[in-house]
């Protein structure tokens, strides 16, 4: 993936990382994610090339900078036409929404659970 730089864009570098940063990480939200497919940005071809392009902050040193990872997950969503599709639709915005919530809200103790199975695994004499 080759990454623009100033000669190409006119802007900054330093400015062009905090505008795309921000960018990617409103992605997580699923209520502008409606939004964006309301106004018909989905289906915009140089829009989604956008989008391909911004792939680059799932590789380092790029994904460090990423505070909400479900933000890359949307942009993975957002490659799929079946999911630019579906995100239009209020109801499935709320599930996307709601999905997220439970994600969030269940992560720590799945991690604990998770954790405490392996110990019991590495507990375990072999045999």
């Amino acid at each position: 993936m080759v990454i623009a730089g100033e000669a190409e864009t006119g802007i900054p570098d330093d400015k062009r990382f905090a505008v795309e940063l921000e960018f990617v990480q409103c992605l997580a939200n699923p209520h502008y994610l409606n939004w964006l497919a309301q106004q018909r940005f989905l289906d915009d071809a140089c829009f989604l090339n956008y989008l391909r392009y911004l792939q680059y902050w799932k590789e380092e040193p790029y994904v460090q900078y990423i505070i909400y990872p479900h933000a890359l997950k949307m942009l993975d969503l957002l490659q799929s036409p079946e999911f630019r599709a579906a995100i239009v639709n209020p109801a499935y915005k709320e599930h996307v929404h709601s999905q997220q919530l439970f994600f969030w809200q269940h992560w720590r103790t799945n991690r604990l659970r998770e954790a405490a199975q392996l110990k019991e695994v590495l507990a375990t004499p072999a045999e």
